[in-house]
Formats: C-alpha cells, sequence, structure tokens
C-alpha cells in the first residue's frame, strides 16, 4: 500500500493513538492538548508495506512547536476496519483542533547599535541574533497562546538617530508595550521621553551612572550593571597594590563623566590622590599631560576606538611598561587593542600588543559560568557555543559579543515580565489591549519588571530600586596576548576572592604611584670625621693652654697690655667655634645617632656657632676699638697743647715734621696741616712750647 500524506493547518501539542489487534480488537484515543500549542501544520504519513502478523498497530502523532508528524501506521491485512478507525478518529480531532486560536502577538520595540557611528559602540551586531524571541515563542511555560515581536532599527549609536527611529515605533501600529535599547547616550534619550508615553525601557548595554537617577529615568531598568559598579573594585585593588595616587583619562561623553567624579570621589574619601584628564577625539595632547605629571597608575573610561587611540599614543610617548599600569574597561572585545584595517592608527599590531601588555580590565560579569542551566534550559557556556554558530564573523571582531547574554537575558526578563502582568490583571483587562494611556497596565507592567528575578545565563538577574543590574565584578589581566582571569570582587558583601597570579613588567611586583623619594641618611666619612675631630681636640688643647698662661701672668705688665680678657673671650669664643665642627660632623659614617635626636642637633650646631663667632669676633673687635680710643686720646692730649702755638715760618712746620715722623706718629697729621696753612702769608711767629716737652 501506498503513503498517504495530508497537510492539515491546526495547532495541537500531542495526540497518540494506539490499537491492538488482538481476538477482542479495542480501540484507545488518548489526547493530550495544551493552550500553549501553536503548531501551524501537520503532516499525517502512513505507510502498510511492512506488514508484521501478530504486531500491535500504532499510530502516532507527534508535536513539535510547528510540526505534528503521524510517525508510523502499520497494519496486518485483517486489520483495514482499525486502519480506517484510526484515521478517523485523527480526521475527528483535526477538525476539532482546528478552531483553537491563533497565538496573539505582543509586539515590543528596540533601537540597537549594528553599528559603531561616530566613536561609538556596534554592540547590536552580537546581541540582537542572541535575543531569545525565538526560545520564548517555542517554551510552553512562559506566554502561553502569545507570541513576541520585536520591531528594531539600526541607531548607529547616535541619540539623534535613535530618537527619530522611537517616535517611528511609537507613532506606527501596532502598539509597543515596552522599548528596548543598546548603548548609554540613546538609552538617555529614550529613556528619558518613554514616561510620556507610560512605557517601560529595558536596556542591555547601557553602564552610564547617570541612567541611576530615577527622577529623571523613572521607567528604566538595565540588565547591564552600572559603571559604578566598577569603581569599588578598582580601588579594592589600589589598596591591594598599595596605590595612593592615580590619573584617569577620560573622554567627554556623559557615561565616561559621571563614573570619573564617582571614582574620584571613592578615591578621595579612602585617601587616594586623583587627578584627572580629558580629550574629545585627539587624546595626544591629553596623553602629554599624563607625562609631564608622571602619571604612573592610569584608568582609561572611553569606547573601545578611542581607546586604540589613546594606547597608541601612549606607546609613541612611552608610557607603558614596567613604571605604568593602565586599567581599561572589561567589555571590550578580547582583540580590541589590533586596529582594524579600515582604521587609521599609525601604531602596528605589535606595537598596539606590546603597550597593552599587563594591563587590567575590570567588568561585571556578563556570562555564567555555572554548570546549572538556566531558566532558558542552557548554561552559559552551551548559549556561547549556539551564538558563535549564530554569528557570522569572528566573535572577536563583532560588537557586542560579550554583552549578549545581557541581550539574551533582557528578553526572558520581559517575558516573565509580561506573565506576571497578566496574572495580575483583571479580568476584564488584557495585556494586548494596552495603550500609551493605559496607566493601569504601565504601572503594573513596573512592579513586574521591578521584582523580576531568575537565573540566567549571565548569573543571577535581579534589579535594585534605581533599575540596576546587581551582579559580581570580574578582574582580568592581559597577559601574553591572552586575558587571565585574576578574580571576583561582590559589591555588596565586600569580598575579593583572588584566583590567579597577577604578572608585572620585571616580575619585581607592582610598580610605584609615582617617583620614589626615599629618605637616605647623609653621613660624613668616618676617616675624615676622624681626622677634623683630632684637630679640633689638638685647637681645644692650645686654647686651653693660652688660657691658663693669660691667667697665670695676668699680673705681668706686657700682658696687662695686651687687653686679658679680650683675649680669654676670644679663647672662648674659639673653643666654641671647634665644637661645632664636631656637631657639624654628625652623623657621621659608623657613629649611631638617634633620629628623633636630628632636630636637637640641627638646632644645637647653629646655635653653639653663632655663639662662639659672636664671641671670638666681639673681642677682636673689642681690642681694635681699645686701641683706637687710646690713640684718639693721645691725639687730643697733643692736640691741646698747641692751641695757644702762634703760626711760625714754613720751615718750622718742617722740622716739626721731621721730629714727628722721627718720635710720635701721631703728630704727622697736624704737621701736614700745619704745613699746609703755613705755605702761604704772614706767619705768626710763636715759640712752640709744645717741642721742648717732646
Amino acid at each position: 500500500m501506498s503513503s498517504m500524506h495530508t497537510l492539515l493547518p491546526f495547532p495541537f501539542k500531542d495526540v497518540h493513538f494506539t490499537a491492538s489487534d488482538y481476538a477482542n480488537a479495542w480501540f484507545l484515543a488518548r489526547c493530550s492538548l495544551s493552550s500553549a500549542s501553536t503548531c501551524r501544520f501537520i503532516r499525517v504519513c502512513s505507510s502498510l508495506s511492512d506488514r508484521t502478523p501478530g504486531r500491535p498497530q500504532e499510530v502516532g502523532v507527534r508535536c513539535r512547536r510547528n510540526e505534528i508528524v503521524l510517525m508510523s501506521v502499520v497494519a496486518n491485512v485483517t486489520s483495514w476496519p482499525l486502519l480506517a478507525l484510526v484515521f478517523s478518529a485523527l480526521i475527528f480531532v483535526a477538525a476539532s483542533l482546528f478552531n483553537e486560536e491563533q497565538p496573539t502577538e505582543l509586539h515590543i520595540g528596540g533601537v540597537f547599535p549594528m553599528e559603531a557611528g561616530s566613536g561609538g559602540w556596534p554592540g547590536g551586531q552580537a546581541c540582537l541574533p542572541a535575543m531569545a524571541l525565538d526560545d520564548i515563542n517555542r517554551n510552553e511555560e512562559v506566554l502561553a497562546g502569545y507570541r513576541l515581536e520585536l520591531h528594531h532599527y539600526n541607531s548607529k549609536c547616535q541619540p539623534g538617530l535613535a530618537a527619530q527611529q522611537m517616535y517611528e515605533l511609537l507613532y506606527k501600529k501596532p502598539v509597543k508595550l515596552m522599548l528596548l535599547a543598546g548603548c548609554s547616550p540613546v538609552t538617555t534619550v529614550v529613556a528619558e521621553a518613554a514616561p510620556v508615553w507610560n512605557l517601560v525601557v529595558l536596556s542591555y548595554g547601557a553602564s552610564s551612572p547617570a541612567l541611576s537617577n530615577r527622577y529623571r529615568f523613572p521607567t528604566l531598568f538595565r540588565t547591564h550593571p552600572s559603571a559604578n559598579m566598577q569603581n569599588p573594585t578598582r580601588i579594592k585593588l589600589f589598596e591591594k597594590f598599595r596605590w595612593r595616587r592615580i590619573t584617569i583619562l577620560q573622554s567627554v561623553e556623559e557615561v565616561f563623566v559621571s563614573t570619573a567624579r564617582d571614582l574620584e570621589e571613592q578615591c578621595r574619601d579612602r585617601g587616594i590622590r586623583v587627578e584627572r584628564q580629558s580629550f574629545y577625539g585627539d587624546p595626544t595632547d591629553a596623553v602629554k599631560a599624563l607625562v609631564r605629571q608622571d602619571a604612573r597608575i592610569i584608568v582609561g573610561l572611553f569606547y573601545v576606538t578611542e581607546a586604540r587611540r589613546v594606547l597608541c599614543q601612549a606607546y609613541k610617548h612611552g608610557l607603558y611598561g614596567r613604571k605604568y599600569v593602565w586599567f581599561f574597561i572589561g567589555w571590550y572585545a578580547d582583540t580590541w587593542y589590533i586596529p582594524p584595517k579600515d582604521e587609521f592608527i599609525n601604531c602596528t599590531a605589535k606595537q598596539m600588543e606590546e603597550a597593552a601588555q599587563y594591563h587590567f580590565t575590570t567588568e561585571s560579569i556578563m556570562l555564567s559560568r555555572d554548570k546549572n542551566p538556566a531558566i532558558s534550559g542552557m548554561t552559559g557556556l552551551q548559549f556561547q557555543s549556539r551564538l558563535m554558530e549564530m554569528i557570522d564573523t569572528d566573535p572577536a571582531n563583532t560588537g557586542g559579543f560579550p554583552e549578549a547574554p545581557l541581550a539574551y537575558d533582557a528578553i526572558w526578563a520581559l517575558a516573565l515580565a509580561f506573565n506576571c502582568t497578566m496574572s495580575s490583571l483583571p479580568q476584564d483587562i488584557r495585556l494586548e489591549q494596552f495603550t500609551y494611556n493605559d496607566t493601569v497596565v504601565a504601572n503594573r507592567l513596573f512592579e513586574c519588571v521591578k521584582n523580576t528575578q531568575f537565573k540566567g545565563v549571565s548569573g543571577q538577574v535581579m534589579f535594585s530600586d534605581s533599575g540596576d543590574r546587581i551582579a559580581r565584578t570580574q578582574i582580568e589581566q592581559m597577559q601574553d596576548g591572552k586575558y587571565v582571569v585574576l578574580g571576583y570582587y561582590d559589591t555588596t558583601s565586600q569580598r575579593l576572592d583572588w584566583v590567579d597570579h597577577e604578572l608585572f613588567f620585571g616580575g619585581k611586583g607592582p610598580p610605584p604611584d609615582s617617583t620614589i623619594i626615599k629618605e637616605s641618611l647623609l653621613t660624613v666619612s668616618k676617616s675624615l670625621y676622624i681626622g677634623v675631630f683630632i684637630l679640633v681636640v689638638i685647637g681645644l688643647l692650645m686654647a686651653l693652654a693660652t688660657f691658663i698662661f693669660n691667667v697665670y701672668y695676668l699680673t705681668r705688665s706686657i700682658v696687662q697690655e695686651s687687653q686679658p680678657q679680650c683675649n680669654n673671650v676670644l679663647i672662648v669664643g674659639c673653643t666654641l667655634c671647634s665644637l661645632s665642627l664636631v656637631l657639624m660632623g654628625l652623623p657621621a659614617e659608623g657613629v649611631a645617632f638617634p633620629r628623633q635626636s636630628f632636630s636637637l642637633l640641627c638646632h644645637s650646631r647653629i646655635s653653639i656657632l653663632m655663639i662662639g663667632f659672636t664671641f671670638a669676633y666681639g673681642s677682636m673687635f673689642a681690642k681694635v676699638w681699645i686701641v683706637h680710643r687710646m690713640g684718639a686720646n693721645e691725639n687730643h692730649e697733643l692736640a691741646s697743647y698747641q692751641k695757644d702755638e702762634e703760626e711760625g715760618s714754613p720751615w718750622e712746620s718742617i722740622r716739626m715734621l721731621i721730629t714727628a715722623m722721627v718720635g710720635r706718629q701721631a703728630l704727622v697729621a697736624a704737621a701736614l696741616r700745619k704745613l699746609s696753612t703755613h705755605a702761604y702769608g704772614s706767619l705768626i711767629a710763636r715759640r712752640p712750647c709744645i717741642l721742648n716737652q717732646v
């Protein structure tokens, strides 16, 4: 008997008939139906070529999501009436199920960055195929009787274009129940405008800390954790490696400005000094500023296109190697540092790899390593393998590949929220009847999204009161061109789990955060100090001997005429200056001196030197002053003898000058004055009295 093929376009889940050809033939039909069945057609196949006498007859109809297949019909020659009965039953069941309603479509809108645009992030390239629409539509336990339909546009990560596309989604039928968004700039525009239409926004790729503002974005949720979630991890690493000074290099986009501001505040609370540099487009000047600032620990906050430019400039200016550590964002692709052919960067791939060696990345965990399956029935690794089969390009060069699990879980969160909303709505209100003025459905949907919790391929999915994803942070390091997971940090428990060993240039541990200023004790050579000390001792002995001599021969006229008091003061001054030399040589090599006494030592040696110099110089000045006064008094006495003397002839003046030169030299000045006075004119002859006395 030839095979028969029948196409029946109706949905049902499972129909299974069993007939046994025994003495008393009987017929049993069992039908299991489900409202979640959405089979598009049924193909009934029969083949009676295999005739085995005495074998039970079996007719089976198996329903997969989109087709039902009658696997086999086997009968004996004597069972033709039974076969007719079976097919009659099949036709009856098919007719009864033909009138079942087709699944109701639930429409959602999305704006995804399929291209990077001007320095943006092409996160939609991998995330769009990763959407869980097909898995949810095939699942009979989620949205039974409903089908999700996605309407999406390519935003190119440009806010202006995304705003236009959002309005097209909203003003074109059908009504969208929820909006999906990708990168932070686009999410900012969409989430800020969505409350006007009572729409909830779910983003899988927005990490801007500004999006946590519930007053500005009241209906936004995101499966991508906020960029601020990485800052506690960065600070934990700074403390682990004892870095107290860092530099932030950021692009001017709001997401990075907000992240840098939050990181700076948290660092200052921990006593870490922070310096910031920003740039727009070309990072050359900013990198030069890092060189001038002697930046060593650098945190980079920018998109991947700008990251390659920064890394190239860092190579050109020598900001890599043993003295430097870079922190980059963790959601870049594994080979992000290799410049594409269409990107004009004046650095080779080898140079970029050399500059990128041993840098750190921090990012929230995006792919679960748990071996237990998620709500979708897949583990994180199984999802990743399936995604790699779906995309045509190299995963390392596919934008959004690391974030694909977040996009997958975002659709599951959406579907579970729809399920929750339908179960909590009154019987007279249906989800598919939602309009943009319907606040009842909108409020129920918001609460359901807020309370959603499930295990996804990216880990445990839950949202905070501000709509942020709560997740652990993963720490990686580039080692020999490959990323190595070093550890995980839980921000809620502040626990750091270190699983691998970090590496640095030279293998000498983490570099310092700035130029090291070491305090070293400068000492005088031991031999030099001993030599000077011996000379000081000799000088002190000579001073002591001189002092004893002055005291012992104090009554001698020659000693008295030498001003012994001034000499003694001079000896004391020289002694103090000699002692200051001993203190000036401290600390000397091999001479222990307590560090806490340095202040006393510095003040003592300066003070002793000043006092000694004052005594020595003061005594010498006193002796000079005494001699001067003695000479001045004698000159005054000599001048008093001449006040009544008549002015004589020039020859008398000459004779007086010669006499003064032979005798008292103090009369030279007076003789010269008289010589100039008596050179011309009439002279008064008077008998000099003073010469006779002399």
